[in-house]
């Protein structure tokens, strides 16, 4: 393992170390002893050594390095344009502690990425990747995909910046946090910014960081950003950084290339609850709170479909749906994309705004969607699960009437378990739908069908109308378009034709329950 200068003279930062070097991106292999009876050196050794022999034995290989420890010379005793190879310790300490020091460091970072060279082989996780930096860094880091998601995070480090605080807290970066970022131009510089970059104006961040965007085809695709808060952005910081992002590249590459996406910190937690394969309560509520999720909170799962579009098609929707819907953790699961909707209590109209946005966006990707009842425990993520599934698979309706439950103009391609469940209950097995269509109610659709057909008429569905409007007539003629006195008239038209008795309120409950398997 190769270590350069920079790291070297930060392990050495306690003993006061000036790096008298030209070139500070020479890297070294192994540490030795200086013996002053050598003839020649190797530039693949740093070589620690007492500051008055190296002067006065000044070793003139090029390439070679050296740690110089004062005795009776000391670092202001090095004259000008002498020992410009050298790191020269301006503390005493003995040579034993200095070798000792650096051969840790050394063995502490070879470990290290031989740590992250096998979990990259053995295919794990950015989260796990990152993990492992902990406690060879110290500083806190964070990972975020384009869309401004939490991707991955050192969770068993404190922070105490709000701004990082409050991006692991949600889950992704707010609003406001985004309004600073566009008001600084800071996504101009993104879109352009190749290498590591440090950022000292704690303008956003309540400390330093360190930085790297990473691009693909030239798009935006992930950002990794140091809190420089236990450790200061030295250059042997960021080449350490630069340690880390190598290995992360071969994460990265390979989220690319398999899922032309990044994942998240959240994704295994959901899965696994979908699944039912969830741990205990205690363990939920751990692994939420290192995902950023809310073990309690208001919920609403969806799980969306893209006919025939294949998965480069969903993983385009996924990143529209983080762009669009910041409340959103969007996973993707074989042929599904997941969002679990994480609602503001404050803001009670947000979910509305939201199925606005999800039915402008999949009918783009001629998608559709299934929407769980709300809840508010993720225990009861599998159950939602169930609740999208239902709601996807009996809501949809692709023929008459266009009127009916899950079938509205304003909404075709968003279909809600709660609109779907009575169709669901009533049609499980063929013999339950067979046995549900043969009442009168059923029968009673089917003749008034029939006569509009035959006479232009529409009381099938100004009959739907009105039932689902607790049979007002004002506001069965707003939607209807007609006078509220027609209304009236032909609903006792209606009445008298199919021999019904609508102050009956188990004769609209079965109408209405007929009009869930209505479909010709």
């Amino acid at each position: 393992m190769q270590l350069s200068l920079n790291i070297i003279n930060d392990a050495l930062s306690d003993l006061q170390p000036k790096l008298r070097v030209l070139d500070t991106s020479a890297k070294v292999s192994s540490v030795s002893i200086y013996n002053k009876r050598k003839k020649s050196f190797s530039p693949e050794h740093i070589y620690v050594g007492m500051l008055s022999d190296l002067l006065t034995n000044e070793p003139s290989a090029p390439g070679v390095f050296f740690v110089a420890i004062p005795d009776r010379k000391r670092a202001e005793d090095v004259p000008e344009g002498h020992l410009m190879n050298a790191i020269v310790l301006g503390k005493d300490c003995e040579m034993l502690d200095v070798f000792e020091i650096l051969q840790a460091t050394f063995s502490d970072v070879s470990t290290w990425c031989e740590g992250m060279d096998f979990f990259l082989i053995r295919r794990k996780s950015i989260q796990d990747v990152l993990n492992l930096c902990e406690q060879i860094i110290g500083n806190y880091i964070t990972i975020t995909d384009s869309s401004f998601s939490l991707v991955a995070y050192t969770a068993d480090l404190k922070c105490d910046c709000p701004h990082t605080n409050d991006l692991v807290r949600y889950g992704y970066y707010n609003q406001e946090a985004i309004s600073k970022f566009n008001a600084l131009r800071l996504p101009e510089f993104w879109k352009d910014a190749n290498d590591i970059y440090i950022d000292d104006s704690k303008v956003i961040a309540a400390y330093p960081t360190i930085s790297k965007v990473i691009h693909y085809n030239n798009a935006y695709f992930a950002h990794v950003v140091m809190l420089c808060d236990k450790k200061p952005p030295t250059p042997g910081l960021v080449d350490m950084f630069k340690i880390l992002i190598d290995h992360l590249m071969v994460c990265f590459e390979r989220q690319w290339v398999e899922n032309n996406q990044m994942p998240h910190v959240y994704d295994s937690l959901i899965l696994s609850l979908l699944e039912g394969n969830g741990p205990g309560e205690d363990t939920i509520n751990e692994r939420a709170k290192a995902s950023g999720l809310p073990a309690e909170a208001n919920f609403r799962l969806i799980k969306i479909t893209a006919d025939g579009s294949g998965g480069v098609m969903l993983q385009r929707l996924s990143q529209e749906l983080q762009d669009h819907i910041p409340e959103a953790r969007v996973t993707l699961s074989k042929s599904i994309l997941i969002a679990l909707i994480v609602q503001n209590s404050r803001h009670k109209n947000r979910f509305t705004q939201i199925i606005e946005m999800l039915q402008e966006i999949l009918d783009h990707y001629r998608a559709k969607c299934g929407v769980s009842d709300p809840f508010t425990n993720l225990l009861d993520l599998h159950l939602a699960g169930i609740q999208a599934d239902v709601a996807l698979q009996y809501g949809y309706r692709s023929t008459y009437p266009y009127f009916a439950s899950n079938s509205s103009k304003k909404y075709p391609r968003v279909y809600t378990y709660e609109s779907s469940y009575p169709r669901y209950l009533m049609t499980n097995t063929p013999e339950s739908e067979r046995i549900a269509k043969s009442n009168f109610a059923f029968k009673t659709l089917i003749d008034l069908y029939r006569y509009d057909q035959e006479h232009n008429t529409n009381n099938l569905e100004l009959l739907y109308v009105y039932l689902i409007n607790d049979r007002k007539a004002t506001e069965t003629a707003e939607i209807t378009h007609m006078h509220r006195n027609n209304v009236i008239y032909r609903i006792s038209r209606i009445s008298e034709m199919a021999d019904i008795n609508l102050d009956d309120a188990q004769v609209r409950f079965r109408l209405l329950l007929a009009y869930e398997l209505f479909v010709i």
